[in-house]
């Protein structure tokens, strides 16, 4: 439908339709490429028989066939993500994955990737009407197959897996040992951050193939970075220093791609009135606008007044009083400071002459 054969670097095809097979491109190499919205038949909406590096495949259809976003594809640093096929493999089927992202894709059998040989991959929030939402007759290595629906296997079907994280567990001639069934702890599932926490039991569980020295995960980062390779798309480095106001870069990096710390401590980017600094001292995602810090409720209960607030572990909480509001109010506190424990406090504070405003200082240990 779009291009047959050929190099093609730095493109986008979006929108074009074939009648048979290949509705973005047809046995052709891409680098840094978009297939965007393209349409085929049969097999491969996307793509069929091509070799795809750094690519972003999105909202691909193969209308009656296999491989919504390929078909016999080999995939490198690619995002693979909202593409549909009518049968099997609603990201890919056929061909191989390697640090690859595969999100969000449909079929009415394997909704992630079907027949794929896949390594160092994540495949997560894939859906299919029958059979397995992830992943179906294929073989994955240091991968993360999770998060994925279906009536009959969420995750893995019928797959050969070594060193994965996967939930239920592969039994029998499916296990090639190395799984795991804990939770991988990705960033942010809902914000479709599947890059990994400090704490995620992925990190440095994987098993170095010869391959893998001198590769970059998803996000050219260097792999090996802890000496053994973690599972999954992303490889976790934790950046290290502070930025100017003292935010820790490790935790920063989390939710941006710098390298402009400084600035970026001192930016709202979800828009809460809170900056960025100010977001890490209150433990809050500052990426999400419904992340902040805010008193629940306040109340009288005899002769104290009470103030209620979610805290976070590793915080100290100090509700403050002042008399009047403005630029030349005097805080101070009120009650002693509570250490925050991950669930909502309520502070009792006894009322002493008149009317008061209060607030709630929060503070690094």
């Amino acid at each position: 439908g779009g291009v047959s054969g050929g190099l093609w670097l730095d493109c986008q095809l979006i929108a074009n339709v074939a009648y048979y097979s290949g509705g973005g491109a047809n046995s052709a190499e891409l680098r840094q490429c978009e297939l965007l919205q393209n349409m085929a038949n049969w097999d491969g909406g996307g793509a069929v028989f091509c070799t795809l590096e750094g690519a972003l495949v999105e909202g691909n259809l193969a209308v009656y066939g296999d491989g919504g976003g390929a078909y016999y594809c080999d995939f490198v640093r690619c995002t693979i993500s909202d593409n549909t096929a009518g049968r099997t493999g609603g990201g890919a089927n056929g061909g191989t994955v390697v640090s690859c992202l595969v999100m969000g894709n449909t079929a009415y059998q394997a909704g992630g990737v079907a027949g794929s040989e896949l390594n160092n991959s994540t495949v997560v929030a894939n859906e299919a009407n029958y059979d397995v939402g992830g992943m179906g007759w294929s073989r994955a290595i240091n991968s993360i197959i999770w998060g994925n629906i279906a009536p009959v296997t969420s995750n893995a079907f019928e797959s050969e897996c070594s060193f994965c994280a996967t939930v239920p567990l592969p039994e029998g001639v499916y296990d090639l040992g190395g799984n795991v069934d804990d939770d991988p702890q990705f960033v942010n599932f809902a914000a479709e951050n599947f890059r990994l926490l400090a704490t995620s039991p992925c990190i440095n569980a994987g098993t170095n193939m010869p391959w893998i020295v001198g590769e970059t995960d998803l996000d050219g980062r260097e792999r090996f970075s802890y000496d053994i390779v973690d599972m999954g798309a992303y490889e976790y480095l934790a950046a290290a220093g502070y930025a100017a106001m003292g935010t820790p870069i490790e935790w920063l990096d989390v939710y941006f791609d710098g390298p402009d710390w400084d600035a970026l401590e001192l930016e709202d980017p979800d828009g809460d009135g809170f900056l960025t600094w100010e977001e890490y001292v209150a433990a809050t995602d500052p990426t999400d606008e419904n992340s902040l810090f805010a008193i629940s409720a306040t109340g009288r209960l005899g002769s104290d007044m009470t103030v209620s607030f979610d805290t976070a572990a590793g915080r100290v909480y100090t509700v403050q009083g002042s008399a009047g509001l403005g630029a030349e109010a005097s805080w101070s506190g009120v009650a002693a400071p509570v250490a925050g424990n991950g669930s909502r406090i309520t502070v009792y504070v006894p009322v002493v002459g008149g009317s008061c405003f209060y607030r709630v200082r929060v503070s690094l240990p």
